[in-house]
């Protein structure tokens, strides 16, 4: 790619750009997500990329690594969500999504948290664990909102209670 002079971006290795022809480039595995604004650059990056490599066009991305893509080529607004990977955490954890909707927690509710004591109601260790990995996952990646109060409730994977389950649940 550097023949092609593509630049490595110095915060992940696998994004690529083009500073002159408007091109980025992102690399994952046998993927790369190629955004561009001039159609003309567009041809000319794959015209040289395809004297190297055999390429497939899979057209308009739809979705990578689980996240929703949308986008609005008159405005140039790209949407990325999880709502679909969020249905099926609450599918596979039995919770109704209509009960749950992310919301935060308030600051002053981060007091109240602390490692859960002997007379402490407890709930599933398997299911909290799996939860807290599960909007993990979306808080990196689309639900940045929610990535404080989830930190702060893994803090408590090994010792936790039922206050740390509703705690939980209004993150969903």
């Amino acid at each position: 790619m550097s023949e092609l002079n593509f630049t490595q971006c110095i915060a992940d290795s696998c994004f690529l750009i083009h500073e002159s022809k408007e091109i980025m480039l992102l690399l994952y595995v046998d993927n790369i997500v190629i955004i561009f604004k001039s159609l003309s650059n567009i041809k000319w990056f794959k015209h040289e990329f395809q004297c190297v490599f055999k390429v497939k066009n899979l057209r308009k991305m739809k979705k990578i690594l689980d996240i929703q893509i949308t986008c609005n080529r008159k405005t140039w607004i790209l949407w990325m969500n999880q709502i679909h990977y969020l249905h099926d955490v609450f599918k596979r954890l039995n919770m109704r999504q209509d009960k749950h909707k992310i919301t935060d927690l308030s600051m002053n509710e981060y007091d109240a948290f602390h490692s859960a004591e002997f007379k402490d109601v407890r709930i599933n260790q398997h299911e909290y664990q799996q939860v807290i990995k599960s909007l993990t996952y979306a808080a990196i990646y689309t639900h940045f909102n929610i990535t404080f109060a989830l930190n702060w409730l893994s803090q408590y994977l090994s010792n936790f209670a039922k206050h740390h389950e509703h705690a939980l649940k209004k993150l969903m």
